[in-house]
């Protein structure tokens, strides 16, 4: 399992946070597991592809998908900051 950390991420601007790269492990995961622990909703994407939404306190499973490059979050634009943020792919 690949983990973004520990440490919960968070953006205080609109640049796409990365969470996990899974390019120099040459993994591919057909499992995610996103948290999003804060009170502000936001983006998350894989591969780059398209953004799907990330509600406030949720948490999001993906199963039979095929992510083969980066996990990636984003706030919206000119929103609340994201914070509590954890990423887990298998």
């Amino acid at each position: 399992m690949l983990t973004s950390g520990e440490t919960a991420l968070a953006s205080t601007s609109d640049i796409v946070v990365p969470t996990i790269d899974l390019r120099p492990t040459g993994a591919i995961c057909s499992h995610v597991r996103i948290v999003n622990e804060g009170s502000a909703p936001g983006f998350y994407r894989y591969d780059k592809g398209p953004w799907c939404r990330l509600p406030e306190s949720s948490i999001l499973s993906d199963d039979n998908v095929d992510v083969k490059q980066t996990i990636e979050v984003k706030r919206v634009a000119g929103g609340a900051n994201l914070t509590g943020v954890f990423v887990q792919a298998w």
